[in-house]
């Protein structure tokens, strides 16, 4: 059994290879995924294609920017262990 390593794309249930493999059609393969970090220009245009029509709701891109802000804000609160249940 031979082996060969590839790079390709999810479709459904499908793989779109970056390379044809050079193996006859109909050739039975065993798959083992091993997934890639996205750069940062990949996720935005996932993301943009997974908003679809929100992308141009202004309501949205506003909801978008302010849980961005608030990312970084501490949101805890203190809890008094003291007080009867």
């Amino acid at each position: 059994m031979g082996r060969l390593v590839g790079e390709g794309t999810i479709k459904g249930r499908r793989i779109e290879l970056d390379a044809a493999p050079g193996l006859p059609e109909g050739t039975r393969v065993r798959v083992e995924f091993e997934t890639q970090d996205l750069s940062l220009a990949e996720k935005r245009k996932l993301f943009e294609s997974l908003i679809g029509s929100c992308r141009d709701d202004p309501s949205f891109k506003k909801a978008v920017e302010e849980t961005v802000r608030r990312r970084g804000e501490d949101l805890g609160r203190e809890i008094d262990f003291d007080v009867a249940s």
